[in-house]
């Protein structure tokens, strides 16, 4: 069944590495550039020793390597001539709204990258007939489908759920491709359409699961790794959440009573269901498009504390990367303190898969604190982890011994010592946490 085969934004920068003459700027002077790829760039340009940083009019900056580029042509009174030399084409535009809408409000900066080969992750997959049998045999007779560029669904819900979670899924697809493309991480294209079942109770999904062996851990989703699929439900029929919502619709309950027991389990749900679900999917397509080899000898605090970067459901605060984790940051303070006073060896528990799986459901947490903060720190460095992970050995059996990991850990973020430690600690304790954006628990129904 596994058939292993990522843009952050429209203007990232795609060319062949040509060696061509690089030419002198003058500091905060607006410069049209013409790359090597024939694309344009035009904004305020400082000159460093070897890249070129370019702030575009949307105010986002733009690192661009002198090698890359072919042609800088000064745009100031006296250059018009200059610049109708050449061929104008209208270069991608980064806004600000896209920003907020895809990565949350943040400023980022994009470095322009260098591909061999271009595989665009946007053009829609073919569906595996074969296997999509499969999955409605499973399903059983009541099974449907639906389908979306990158996604095959199988579904017993009402239709209308099974859209709603279709849209969701194709929005975090999306934001992975655009955050694989910004890191530079070498695309791959599945083979086929990422196979999803969306069971219309929580009984259906509790028979698959139990197939699975996930029943004993409780899960609302999961992604399994050798079937390469991913199952959800309707959280509405989950028995904790179920039998309040029958409480709450009986026309004998007092109707504030009522209105507000609801209007409860209806944010409870959908920021869980979405919290989940975004959760999931993220492993579903890390593992899909080159994030991670299947296989490979990833540590477990980066593959969930990446996709946790992609779990927070959309609010005023943004959504996805460019969002903090308020869940998540909660239960850092609450399980180690205000100022994370009580983390576990942080440098043992970045090399020791054993570590994660001993702190159970306690680990999560850190690994989200981990990756957001080398994410939000350490941009260039944490892109560069990231495609030397993409590039380990897909073989279940290649393990790469401590010490190489430490010594590929530190010669990327630097050691990791007391003084790191406590970097990161004032990092995750400076962060501001707004609970107004989280679900009630359901222990505060009324």
């Amino acid at each position: 069944m596994r058939k292993p085969a990522f843009c952050l934004l429209t203007c990232v920068l795609i060319g062949l590495f040509v060696t061509v003459p690089s030419a002198s700027a003058d500091d905060g002077t607006i410069y049209r550039l013409v790359l090597t790829n024939d694309r344009e760039v035009v904004g305020e340009v400082t000159e460093l020793e070897n890249v070129y940083k370019v702030k575009v009019a949307s105010g986002i900056t733009i690192t661009i390597r002198k090698s890359q580029v072919r042609e800088m042509i000064r745009l100031d009174e006296g250059a018009s001539a200059a610049a109708e030399r050449t061929p104008r084409r209208t270069a991608a535009e980064i806004t600000l709204a896209e920003i907020q809408e895809i990565l949350g409000s943040e400023e980022i900066e994009i470095k322009a990258l260098d591909y061999i080969e271009r595989v665009d992750l946007m053009q829609p997959f073919d569906r595996d007939e074969t296997a999509l049998r499969e999955m409605l045999r499973i399903a059983g007779r009541e099974a449907r489908v639906l389908e979306t560029d990158h996604i095959v669904m199988v579904y017993t819900s009402s239709i209308e759920k099974a859209r709603k979670l279709g849209s969701r899924l194709e929005a975090v697809y999306k934001w992975n491709v655009r955050f694989i493309e910004m890191m530079g991480i070498p695309p791959v294209r599945p083979d086929s359409k990422l196979e999803v079942f969306f069971f219309g109770t929580h009984k259906e999904f509790d028979g698959y699961s139990t197939m699975h062996g996930f029943r004993e851990l409780g899960v609302l989703g999961f992604f399994h790794h050798v079937d390469n699929r991913s199952a959800f439900f309707d959280m509405n029929t989950w028995p904790p959440v179920a039998v309040p919502y029958r409480r709450y619709q009986d026309p004998q309950t007092n109707p504030q009573v009522r209105r507000r027991g609801l209007g409860l389990i209806k944010r409870y749900v959908e920021f869980q269901n979405l919290t989940v679900i975004q959760h999931e999917i993220g492993h579903h397509i890390h593992f899909n498009i080159g994030v991670f080899p299947p296989w490979g000898d990833v540590p477990t605090w980066l593959v969930e504390g990446l996709t946790m970067q992609f779990e927070v459901p959309p609010s005023r605060l943004g959504a996805s990367l460019g969002a903090t984790n308020h869940q998540r940051l909660r239960e850092i303070r609450q399980l180690y303190g205000p100022n994370c006073e009580n983390l576990p060896p942080l440098r043992d528990f970045m090399l020791s898969d054993a570590m994660w799986h001993q702190g159970g459901g306690a680990s999560y947490s850190i690994g989200w604190a981990l990756v957001s903060y080398l994410y939000k720190t350490q941009r260039e460095s944490f892109a560069e982890f990231m495609r030397l992970m993409a590039q380990r050995e897909d073989d279940r059996g290649a393990r790469m011994p401590v010490t190489e990991k430490l010594k590929q850990i530190e010669d990327i973020f630097g050691e990791i010592d007391d003084e790191w430690v406590q970097r990161f600690k004032d990092y995750v304790s400076g962060l501001q946490l707004k609970t107004s954006v989280l679900p009630p628990a359901l222990g505060d129904l009324p």
